[in-house]
């Protein structure tokens, strides 16, 4: 059910890099992903700041491409999957808000046509919302828990689809599926 932390393991930061390479670079995915770390298994969003787990929890990045079934959680089994976590040599892994999980979303018919952050479904030509699949293979077409409570209902939290690019509230007790971030909030 996701990574969890070995015993005795401790964060270590990346150093801070002043200016990001430019997008012609070979190691960049679409010209915003930088893929981390010896394997990958982390992707920095060039255009956000932010650290993504390149498998939704439950999987296993290989070096190449995410194995396994993605898992479903419950809202708070959601956020007990980061505490004690240690991945990549990071220990402050979370659940991202509403608003980080949108920039993860574009619509389109498989290329990145038009960026998506109202949290309305996409329309018009680009009807299909979709993440990157290089960046982050395997990734359900369907809902991904935020760690974002619902102001309204105590017993709701923010989802955001990765089929619509949809955004709405949901009971937390419903079991969907699990990204984990890390950087600003």
């Amino acid at each position: 059910m996701g990574w969890r932390a070995s015993e005795g393991t401790t964060a270590t930061e990346k150093p801070k890099v002043g200016v990001p390479p430019p997008p012609t670079s070979p190691s960049l995915i679409s010209g915003r992903y930088r893929p981390l770390g010896p394997d990958g298994a982390i992707i920095e969003d060039l255009t956000t700041g932010l650290h993504w787990m390149r498998c939704s929890q439950g999987q296993r990045w290989n070096g190449v491409a995410c194995v396994g079934a993605a898992s479903k959680l419950t809202w708070e089994e959601a956020m007990r999957q980061p505490q004690g976590l240690s991945f990549g040599g990071y220990a402050d892994w979370r659940v991202p808000t509403k608003d980080e999980l949108l920039t993860l979303v574009y619509c389109s018919g498989g290329q990145p046509k038009t960026w998506n952050a109202t949290g309305n479904a996409c329309r018009g030509d680009y009807e299909s919302a979709t993440i990157d699949q290089v960046a982050f293979p395997k990734t359900p077409d369907s809902w991904c828990w935020s760690s974002s409570p619902d102001a309204k209902y105590s017993y709701g939290a923010w989802r955001m689809n990765f089929g619509n690019g949809r955004v709405n509230s949901n009971e937390n007790g419903n079991r969907l599926y699990v990204r984990l971030v890390r950087g600003k909030q």
